[in-house]
């Protein structure tokens, strides 16, 4: 491990890490015989790994520590985009950086929208190829998303990360390994189960 940092609500967690994930890729910490923890890519350059973790006690878990083990790559990768829309939360920002990053690094736009939060994705999007979404369920069942719309589903319990255990199905899809973006339709289900 190479860094461990406070950054405002989260802590951010550098790794040197030998495989390059695709925007849309998660990792997971895991914790052998006691747990795994699915956390979603920051940035990735040079063989290093930026990760973020909200979970103050998994924050404490990881400070101090000289490494680390990471499960991963895993899931599906977003498609290829040149225009970027994304909508999140302060909280839930840190799902979208690495894929946004991404499509700026190659030569794209990016812009996002963040309730309580600055941003240094501020391009202009006139036609957005894509839409990228981390929201909580709820504050997401009231939102008018756009389409072809990417949702993380952060909220999914993500046990076993491979799709064996099925407790992470949302809208009859697997989110450790279909996601953990799913399309919006994917997910329209969640409007039943809300109040």
């Amino acid at each position: 491990m190479l860094e461990v940092k406070e950054a405002g609500k989260v802590t951010r967690i550098t790794v040197r890490y030998p495989f390059r994930p695709e925007p849309g890729n998660f990792v997971s910490l895991v914790n052998p015989g006691q747990w795994e923890f699915p956390l979603a890519v920051g940035d990735y350059w040079m063989g290093r790994m930026e990760l973020y973790v909200s979970s103050k006690r998994l924050s404490q878990w990881m400070k101090g520590r000289e490494a680390v083990l990471l499960k991963g790559p895993l899931g599906t990768r977003l498609p290829a985009m040149r225009e970027v829309l994304a909508f999140s939360t302060s909280v839930h920002l840190y799902d979208l950086l690495y894929p946004l990053r991404e499509v700026v690094r190659g030569g794209g736009k990016a812009r996002l929208v963040c309730e309580d939060c600055d941003t240094e994705f501020v391009d202009e999007v006139d036609r957005p190829e894509g839409v990228l979404v981390s929201v909580p369920p709820d504050k997401l069942m009231r939102m008018e998303v756009p389409f072809p719309a990417y949702v993380y589903v952060r909220w999914a319990n993500m046990n076993c990360m491979l799709g064996v255990c099925g407790t992470c199905v949302v809208g009859g899809r697997l989110a450790c390994t279909s996601g953990p973006f799913l399309k919006v339709e994917s997910v329209e289900s969640l409007r039943e189960m809300l109040p």
